[in-house]
């Protein structure tokens, strides 16, 4: 849905975007560049607001990172653990490794929703063209990063359930 208003930062082509808009609303869209007042001011809050969701979609795809490094160092102690026959210390690391690939998931999940939000924040601003470069950029990064992400949280899930079986039946 277009508003009837539209408020764009210095720079935009406002004709182009003027015509495009109102062809889309079916009446006249107002395409303005506040200098001041209300309307520059809720432009500010828009554009804080999508820098704010980019800075919250990178730290938590940078928290899955981490979170997933964890997981990885776990994991790895436990499968080292199973295949040299040491039982007692794969038992014990058994409840660690299922903690570290819950958080996992929780992470993924999170990661995923932050860079949709930022995606949603950005699409309510009237970008200039380097603006909008700049989030096609950083979206795109983001996108794919959570995407791997999310295929790296379906396989651990059925990795470290297949694995526990298979090691559990081993050292028993």
């Amino acid at each position: 849905e277009v508003p009837p208003v539209i408020c764009v930062p210095k720079g935009t082509e406002t004709s182009l975007l003027g015509e495009y808009a109102t062809s889309i609303r079916g009446s006249t869209v107002e395409v303005a560049i506040p200098s001041r007042g209300k309307r520059r001011k809720v432009m500010e809050m828009a554009q804080t607001d999508a820098k704010s969701k980019y800075d919250a979609a990178t730290a938590a795809v940078n928290n899955y990172n981490t979170v997933k490094a964890s997981f990885d160092d776990v994991y790895n102690r436990y499968k080292s653990a199973a295949d040299s026959g040491d039982a007692t210390t794969a038992n014990a690391l058994v409840d660690s490794v299922n903690s570290w690939a819950d958080k996992v998931n929780t992470a993924a999940t999170s990661a995923t929703s932050a860079v949709d939000a930022y995606n949603k924040s950005f699409a309510s601003l009237s970008p200039t063209k380097a603006e909008y470069q700049s989030y096609i950029t950083k979206l795109n990064n983001l996108s794919n990063q959570a995407s791997t992400i999310a295929a790296e949280s379906e396989n651990l899930a059925s990795k470290v359930g297949t694995d526990t079986v298979k090691y559990q039946e081993a050292i028993l």
